[in-house]
Parts: C-alpha cells; sequence; structure tokens
C-alpha cells in the first residue's frame, strides 16, 4: 500500500467513478482501477461495488474512508511543519514538466536568469 493508492482511494470514494477519480489526478481510469485492485488485494478487503453507473463504498469501504483521510491528513501536517523548522534561510523554487510539456520553457527562463544568480 502506498501514498499514491490512498489519494486514490478517496478520489474514487468522493467521486464514485473511476473515470472521473482518474480526470482528477490526471491518469486514466484503467490505471486507478488498477491501483484499487491492488490495494484491495494488498489489504484483502473489498472497498467498492462495482456496477455498470459507477462504484460504491462498501461498508468495509465506509469503515476505511475516515481513517484514510486522518492518515492523508496528519501526514501532510506533518510535511508542512516540517518545513516550517528549516534551518537555513534558502527559498526553495520547485518546478515540474512533463512528457507532454517539455522544460524549454524554464531552460530559457534559467539561462537568462542564471547570470543574475550565481550562487544558485
Amino acid at each position: 500500500m502506498d501514498f499514491n493508492q490512498l489519494q486514490t482511494f478517496l478520489r474514487v470514494s468522493e467521486y464514485g467513478s473511476f473515470t472521473r477519480a482518474g480526470e482528477q489526478s490526471f491518469i486514466s481510469g484503467t490505471a486507478v482501477m488498477k491501483q484499487i485492485n491492488r490495494l484491495e488485494a494488498e489489504l484483502n478487503l473489498k472497498l467498492f461495488v462495482r456496477t455498470a453507473t459507477g462504484v460504491q463504498l462498501t461498508p468495509q469501504g465506509k469503515k476505511f474512508q475516515p481513517y484514510v483521510q486522518q492518515l492523508l491528513d496528519l501526514l501532510n501536517t506533518a510535511i508542512e511543519e516540517t518545513r516550517r523548522v528549516r534551518s537555513d534561510d534558502k527559498q526553495l523554487i520547485l518546478l515540474g514538466t512533463s512528457l507532454l510539456h517539455p522544460a524549454d520553457a524554464f531552460m530559457s527562463l534559467w539561462k537568462e536568469l542564471a547570470p543574475k544568480m550565481p550562487k544558485f
């Protein structure tokens, strides 16, 4: 079981559909279904009832959901609180790209900014 599976579990339970949960995660509905199938197999629990119109939480899924929400909330709080106690004064900038959106725009911007920030 991993962090992504738990996030996916919450999205599926919120949207009632693998496809809609996938759209929110920018992955396919099939990928969402595979994550849920893997989670259910690892836990040896049936978390969702699948129907032609979507999915619904089973009683086990309903019992599991608030614990997953609490766990992910606690993890996010721990990460935020830990970041606040940084002992350095460096500022962090995170940038992301994908195969669909290459980093060309970032690289041209970096070439322009790098001479102005020699210690970076």
